[in-house]
């Protein structure tokens, strides 16, 4: 039957890994000391025999059978220890480390598997009550000199000691580390939250505006297809020019929600591109549209200046802002005007989108990014332009600036990190 490992976390694996290395530090510890400085002869068959439990330990844990691994050496260490504290005086600290095994135990199984936990402390505690209350005539005890006593008394103590320390600071740090852990839960909750109610919200409008913006052209089409109908002498190249007209502004209104559903759930793709095409591009596509024609575009961007950036975004943005700035041109002047510049400082791009259009009312600068808000009413749009250019900058991690004058012009500038 093939073994399921334990499903500890990682902390937990960690503490145990290092624990066995510590213990396999501590027999060639004491191996080399008790052997080579002392020459004490039965650690001869105390010592070879825990650390062939330690490697059986290791071959478990390379295994992945973390449970067994575990379990066995808890094992075994309590059972070496009690034969061990069996020969030993209680003046040579050998009973410390029930101590720091039963620290061990409730460190590595932690509060998830406390049962098994309690269980090997209190198998500790026992072996310990049985050792200095219960003679074994097959384990005899042996007597050392008052110096040796001492010497062993404070390497165990201080071994025993650390080990129940680094223990409880792991139990500590697993606590505090959970503590950060359900900060950061109960912050990412609450901003889904706060997105859910955006998103609820915006939907909300969404729906009744949207159905609105659709019918309307529908509606049109609908009474000028009725029209021709009946007037069977009316001029159907004006009817049909007035058709081709809703069609372009329903055309207009999808291509914007299609815009605004992939800014949401695509992500942000970086790459290097050169500017000035990019918004050539965008212009072309604009200039024969409402309008369009009249407009005298100037582009201030050099030819070789290269960004970093998401381009489908970036055109998504400049087709709203240019666009809105051919819709609101004001065609009683002379020169209507579009001025786009870029530069490149501090591994900053300033993008600038300026007219000397019919300029936007001070008490509407506020909102004009908000979802289906219409600042004029000479506006056709549907009110998603804008508001769909200011959440593609928050993708960017940008910053959108606009400043206006009523009858002078409004002035966009949008700032993106490369």
């Amino acid at each position: 039957m093939k073994h399921n490992p334990v499903p500890f976390d990682q902390n937990r694996k960690g503490l145990a890994l290092n624990l066995l290395l510590l213990q396999i530090t501590i027999c060639l510890g004491y191996l080399a000391y008790l052997l080579f400085a002392l020459n004490i002869t039965f650690t001869k068959f105390f010592l070879p025999t825990l650390i062939l439990g330690t490697v059986v330990a290791v071959v478990l844990w390379i295994r992945k059978m973390y449970i067994s691994a575990i379990i066995f050496d808890l094992l075994m260490l309590n059972i070496m220890l009690f034969f061990i504290s069996e020969r030993l005086s209680i003046y040579t600290g050998i009973d410390h480390y029930y101590v720091a095994i039963g620290a061990v135990a409730l460190a590595l199984f932690g509060y998830e598997h406390w049962k098994a936990g309690v269980g090997f402390g209190l198998l500790s505690l026992t072996l310990f009550i049985l050792t200095r209350f219960v003679s074994f005539d097959a384990v005899p005890i042996i007597r050392y000199d008052e110096k040796t006593e001492l010497m062993f008394f404070v390497i165990n103590t201080v071994v025993a000691s650390c080990v129940s320390i680094y223990c409880l600071v792991m139990v500590m740090k697993f606590s505090f580390e959970s503590r950060k852990a359900l900060l950061r839960t109960q912050a990412t909750v609450e901003d889904q939250n706060v997105q859910l109610k955006k998103t609820n919200e915006e939907l909300d409008r969404f729906v009744y505006s949207a159905s609105h913006d659709l019918r309307s052209p529908l509606s049109s089409i609908k009474g000028l297809v009725n029209i021709i109908q009946i007037d069977k002498q009316g001029d159907k190249a004006e009817y049909l020019r007035k058709i081709q007209e809703r069609i372009e502004v329903m055309d207009q209104f999808i291509q914007e929600i299609t815009n605004y559903s992939r800014n949401s759930r695509l992500i942000v793709s970086a790459e290097y591109f050169l500017m000035k095409p990019l918004v050539e591009n965008v212009i072309s596509s604009l200039r024969y549209a409402d309008q369009g024609e009249q407009i005298n575009f100037r582009v201030f961007i050099d030819d070789d200046l290269a960004i970093r950036s998401d381009p489908h975004r970036l055109r998504i943005i400049l087709n709203n802002l240019i666009s809105n700035a051919i819709k609101y041109a004001d065609h009683r002047k002379d020169n209507p005007a579009v001025e786009i510049s870029a530069t490149l400082a501090d591994s900053q791009v300033t993008i600038t989108v300026k007219d000397n259009g019919i300029g936007i009312h001070a008490e509407h600068l506020k909102m004009i990014f908000n979802m289906f808000y219409r600042a004029t009413e000479q506006s056709k749009g549907s009110g998603l332009g804008l508001y769909i250019a200011q959440e593609a900058v928050a993708k960017l991690k940008g910053e959108m600036r606009v400043t206006s004058e009523i009858d002078l012009g409004s002035t966009f500038s949008l700032i993106i990190p490369q």
